[in-house]
């Protein structure tokens, strides 16, 4: 069986990258709609009692000129003479105009100060069965001096109520009651925004499409038909703030849903163009990275057979090796690095999408967001040319301050610890805090020790992770201490973790030289000490690396 080229292994990793990618796409494109979709019923809810507030000031202005006409002198006297058959004449004349007018107009009343009687438009009626209801609506009229708005229930058929007071110098002559039928709001808000209203009393259902719905649940979406719906609702109380009705509306949001779909598709399509396009350069890149990376190889492959006899050129092949393993990791965090960003570039062009189908992309918006895509783009150039600095060999030792190789070191493997949860602080106790030795080298040593942290909670069930990096100055030795609460490293094995090829991970994992190369650029190339202990942090077992230089 032929073994597998590290072309291949590249082309793969990039596939599957893509792929991981497309998924998390598609998947963070459904929780969008899905809040968009909340939105929108949040939005319709508020827009709902917004539009019964304003249905009620409406049919309140409507019928206000019939209580204004009742103060007028003549009217007024005769109220105070009890003519009731003057009254009568007046309120059929008025119910007919307004009827010819509001088809939802049901009865129109005056009820008399004393609560004695109401007139009808053709009818006098005795008021004793309704006497503590228009008391209510005396006191809140005669103390509030405004009109009022009730909800009662007439041979098993909800009413809506206007009541107006009428009076004369302060004084309180009588009331007008207007009934209305509450199929009127259900009209109106039809010319709202078209929406399929119903009004339900206490438990009641209501049954559409075919099929019953229960109005004692919380609905916010349901399908009817192959149809989606929003179901909105609002509680409609009477004067004693007591619920009698809910009015319930349904929003057919079924082109927003064929929308949505479309826009997957073509967002599908896109990514597609895209992934394709990016694995061609990305091949291109490759074919360059491996090309120099096999002749690197053929190149080591002389040198080692040659440094098989020397004691020494063991060092040489697990310093290359160990360039192999930072590529690794170089990859994985361009990965991690690019991941939002890419997220981003495909909501904006999504967005634009939407917008340009439905003509509403403007100018001043289409560059707004063009601008938005190139920053997007020059910061991962930016994170590019950030890798291949860290990755650069140093050929001259110099003099370098601590704290900037320690955050370097972090920037590369910040996208992994967050991807993971885990918190890290760094602690500076001696402000510019320099040492001499290789720059680049150093920040290795220190990536190589937080990749090894990382990859510890990765096997633990451990929460509230943390990796902390104190740097401070004892007696003029530059102290450097990384510590985690990752559980620790077993006594049995804690002399060895500095060895070659000594690894407790899965091959997969890691080649057991991390740690060794670490200790050899602190110990042998820049005259330094490492070395190793448990230690609590944040009330939890972990590793603690101390590591000791002389201060400049």
């Amino acid at each position: 069986m032929s073994k597998i080229t590290a072309k291949t292994k590249s082309l793969i990793f990039v596939l599957t990258l893509m792929i991981i990618l497309s998924s998390s796409q598609i998947y963070q494109n459904s929780i969008f709609y899905e809040t968009y979709i909340k939105q929108i019923h949040i939005s319709y809810q508020k827009s709902f009692e917004n539009f019964y507030k304003s249905f009620l000031n409406n049919e309140f202005d409507k019928y206000r000129p019939l209580a204004s006409y009742f103060t007028k002198k003549e009217i007024i006297k005769e109220l105070k003479n009890n003519n009731n058959t003057k009254i009568m004449k007046e309120l059929n004349f008025y119910f007919s105009y307004f009827k010819s007018r509001d088809k939802f107009l049901k009865n129109v009343f005056f009820i008399d100060k004393d609560l004695k009687f109401k007139i009808s438009k053709n009818m006098l009626i005795f008021n004793e069965n309704n006497f503590l209801r228009y008391s209510i609506y005396q006191n809140k009229i005669t103390y509030e001096n405004n009109a009022i708005f009730d909800v009662i229930e007439n041979n098993k058929e909800l009413e809506f109520v206007l009541v107006f007071g009428i009076f004369e110098k302060g004084r309180n002559l009588g009331f007008i009651e207007v009934v209305l039928d509450p199929n009127a709001l259900l009209k109106n808000l039809q010319y709202f925004d078209g929406s399929i209203g119903f009004i339900v009393k206490n438990q009641d259902n209501i049954k559409f499409g075919g099929q019953t719905i229960d109005t004692t649940s919380d609905h916010s979406r349901i399908l009817i038909k192959e149809n989606s719906f929003i179901i909105n609702n609002f509680i409609i109380k009477n004067i004693n703030d007591e619920e009698m009705a809910k009015g319930i509306f349904l929003l057919d949001i079924t082109s927003k849903d064929k929308f949505y779909d479309e826009s997957i598709l073509k967002n599908i399509i896109f990514s597609l163009i895209f992934f394709v396009l990016a694995i061609i350069s990305l091949n291109f890149v490759f074919n360059f990275l491996i090309s120099r990376v096999e002749r690197s190889n053929l190149i080591l492959n002389k040198k080692i057979d040659i440094a098989l006899k020397k004691a020494r050129q063991q060092d040489k092949l697990l310093i290359y090796q160990s360039k192999l393993a930072g590529t690794g990791e170089m990859i994985a965090n361009i990965a991690h690095q690019w991941r939002q960003p890419l997220m981003q570039l495909s909501s904006i062009l999504m967005l634009l999408e939407a917008l340009f189908e439905k003509n509403k992309l403007t100018k001043e918006l289409f560059y707004e967001k063009i601008n938005e895509e190139s920053n997007i783009i020059n910061y991962m150039s930016g994170t590019i040319d950030d890798f291949r600095n860290f990755y650069r060999p140093d050929k001259e030792k110099e003099s370098f301050n601590v704290m900037d190789a320690i955050v370097r070191s972090f920037a590369i493997i910040k996208s992994s610890l967050d991807a993971n949860n885990i918190k890290f602080d760094i602690i500076c106790k001696k402000e510019n805090a320099k040492i001499y030795g290789y720059k680049n080298e150093f920040s290795q040593a220190i990536l190589n020790i937080l990749s090894n942290s990382k990859d510890a909670f990765l096997n633990s069930l451990i929460t509230n992770k943390s990796i902390r990096v104190d740097i401070s100055n004892i007696n003029k030795t530059i102290k450097i201490l990384i510590q985690d609460n990752a559980g620790g490293i077993d006594e049995n094995i804690i002399d060895k973790i500095f060895d070659p090829y000594f690894t407790t991970k899965h091959s997969f994992q890691g080649t057991g030289i991390g740690l060794y190369m670490s200790k050899m650029i602190i110990v042998d190339n820049m005259n330094g000490t490492i070395k190793v202990c448990n230690q609590e942090l944040d009330g939890k077992i972990g590793a603690k690396f101390e590591i000791s230089f002389n201060d400049l």
